[in-house]
């Protein structure tokens, strides 16, 4: 979700350079490049806390929003010294581009690969994240299967379930 929400903002925003004198395809591009911001927001948040100790998830949650809206008073300021739009773009834009490019830190949340039981997958990030944090352990695909309940999976609904109740169905409608 995070690489696809980069590469929607990044295309976005390179086509709102190349269309401005076009009004309404810069808006589309503009829309277009602000579809995925909340979820660029979201999917590391959600991996971090996940992979977190549960007395830590408040303190992430916390500097995450911290480190937003810092990120957002710094932008005046950096159009402030960029005095044109495209170089205040190109700027803004660059910090994703390295994250979409980089991703050493960005991994595949462990608990979603192991409900879906990828358990190969799911003790390659785990012991990743162990490397990371210094820990001497190996997880093998082995142990995760000894350790994972075994529970009958879900049958999966789509799109359509979630307008099946009224309370749903205005929740999903607000929510859009």
């Amino acid at each position: 979700m995070f690489y696809i929400s980069a590469i929607v903002i990044i295309v976005g925003r390179i086509l709102t350079i190349f269309t401005a004198s076009y009004y309404y395809i810069f808006a589309a591009a503009s829309i277009i490049s602000m579809l995925t911001s909340m979820s660029i927001f979201l999917s590391p948040l959600i991996i971090a806390m996940e992979t977190s100790k549960g007395e830590d998830r408040a303190k992430i949650a916390m500097w995450q929003c911290v480190g937003w809206t810092l990120g957002l008073s710094i932008m005046p300021f950096i159009f402030q010294f960029s005095r044109n739009w495209i170089w205040f773009l190109l700027l803004t834009t660059f910090p994703v581009g390295l994250f979409a490019l980089w991703p050493k830190y960005m991994i595949e949340s462990p608990r979603w690969l192991a409900t879906k039981r990828y358990l190969d997958r799911c003790a390659v990030e785990l012991n990743r994240i162990a490397k990371i944090n210094g820990k001497d352990i190996v997880i093998t695909e082995k142990l995760l299967d000894e350790m994972l309940p075994r529970t009958k999976v879900e049958q999966v609904f789509g799109i359509a379930s979630l307008f099946t109740g009224w309370r749903l169905s205005k929740n999903t409608i607000l929510s859009i």
